[in-house]
């Protein structure tokens, strides 16, 4: 009885002393309870589209004309990520957000330089795939190494002409030369990658409705 009745003082004895540890249980409690909540609303990762460029985006519209488009192969989210070409940490943003965290990249000519590391990171294109895009677009041109085909043109900074062929200019900004490439480690890529699933394939969805 004596502890029942002297209960009260104890405790209160307890949180006057040791409130930090109480404190601290709540923060990391909270932290256990948020990380459990966001690791299962976060969209997984053929529920987005990443797209990579150095280009200036103009009109992020394009934005919700993707998320819109994409809607029906599951996509629920498109991320535009853009880095200064100039930036001495290109290269490692190229590596992390573009090559790591992207399913497309936007590049422009004087960073196509050494082919090889592109070549290795990117989807090279069959014949079928071709033919697919041409049926789309049959102005198209590609970039092509060593009889590999791996990127298409999407503005020519020399003809005007073929850049009447796109719809690009509405929503970026030019100022050389750029291509477009397809990460080889996508998992949006449905039956031409290697890390997707058939019925995962925004990203040749995407890359449709871009060459319109």
């Amino acid at each position: 009885m004596k502890k029942i009745k002297n209960s009260p003082k104890y405790l209160k004895s307890l949180i006057t002393y040791d409130w930090w540890k109480y404190l601290i249980l709540f923060f990391v409690s909270s932290i256990v309870v948020y990380y459990a909540f966001h690791m299962k609303l976060s969209l997984k990762r053929y529920e987005q589209l990443g797209i990579f460029t150095t280009a200036y985006i103009k009109d992020e519209k394009i934005i919700d004309e993707l998320e819109e488009e994409l809607q029906e192969e599951g996509t629920k989210q498109v991320n535009i990520i853009t880095a200064e070409k100039e930036s001495r940490y290109y290269d490692i943003q190229l590596d992390t957000n573009g090559i790591g965290g992207s399913d497309i990249l936007i590049l422009p000519s004087s960073k196509v330089i050494d082919v090889t590391y592109i070549l290795q990171n990117t989807l090279k294109f069959n014949d079928e795939f071709i033919s697919e895009l041409l049926d789309i677009n049959s102005s198209l041109s590609f970039l092509t190494y060593e009889e590999y085909t791996y990127g298409i043109k999407i503005y020519n900074e020399e003809d005007e002409g073929y850049n009447s062929h796109f719809h690009f200019d509405s929503w970026i900004e030019f100022d050389e030369t750029y291509y477009m490439f397809l990460v080889a480690k996508s998992v949006n890529l449905g039956k031409y990658g290697t890390k997707s699933k058939e019925n995962h394939y925004s990203a040749l969805e995407a890359t449709k409705y871009l060459i319109k």
